[in-house]
């Protein structure tokens, strides 16, 4: 149930909470579509049949869904370059690479901690409290809770929402100078063509080998390069 929201229709059966949901659903209809003053007030008189206000809520979730799928770009960082599972389920079973960002530069330090929980939190349609709307980003089974997971949100700067993230341009975020410290290749990974990347006159990054301490032997038999590396 990663980055999707769901919306609670338990609140339903409170009776200032089916309001709260039918004059949310009002003040949509009015702002994005051109239904008239008559259909509105029969779209209110509908709502009111519980049934068909949960139903309404349930489509609505799909549909938000989508949409923050298709408006939120979302970048997932650890701070754990030694993590043999991290490696081996997001770096091609230690074959591909990992970057390692500053985290006092103006765009990393604005990455927020995922919160891992047992239950998907349930948000309400009509809040506009920005760290609720923001939540189903930032929420993780707590099955995954090993990964230590932290997350930048962006949006794009020609669509965006009034929430407070950051904006790429294009699909794409520019970094400030210095805000990529490092690349640590797997230790079963092409070292020589990511050493070649690094070595760019314009922006320079360190490059470094990273090893597992329990293949440790295997690993330096087989590259003679492998070495305990934690960049800093």
């Amino acid at each position: 149930w990663d980055c999707r929201p769901f919306f609670n229709t338990n609140l339903l059966a409170d009776e200032n909470e089916r309001h709260k949901h039918i004059e949310w659903a009002v003040e949509i209809r009015r702002r994005h579509t051109a239904m008239s003053a008559p259909d509105i007030q029969r779209m209110c008189r509908e709502l009111q049949n519980p049934a068909v206000l949960e139903r309404y809520l349930r489509e609505q979730t799909l549909a938000f869904q989508e949409e923050v799928l298709k408006r939120y770009r979302v970048y997932c960082l650890c701070p754990d370059v030694n993590s043999i599972l991290m490696w081996a389920h997001y770096a091609d079973s230690h074959r591909g690479i990992c970057l390692e960002f500053n985290v006092y530069s103006n765009t990393i330090c604005g990455a927020l901690e995922v919160q891992y929980r047992d239950e998907f939190p349930m948000t309400t349609q009509y809040s506009k409290d920005e760290r609720e709307n923001l939540l189903p980003l930032l929420a993780k089974a707590r099955a995954w809770e090993y990964e230590d997971e932290y997350r930048l949100i962006a949006q794009d700067a020609d669509d965006r929402t009034p929430h407070d993230t950051l904006l790429t341009k294009g699909g794409h975020l520019r970094l400030s100078e210095g805000t990529l410290r490092s690349v640590i290749v797997g230790h079963l990974g092409p070292s020589g063509r990511v050493d070649g990347a690094c070595g760019s006159k314009t922006h320079p990054t360190s490059f470094s080998r990273a090893q597992t301490p329990w293949m440790a032997e295997v690993c330096d038999q087989q590259t003679r390069q492998g070495c305990w590396y934690l960049a800093r």
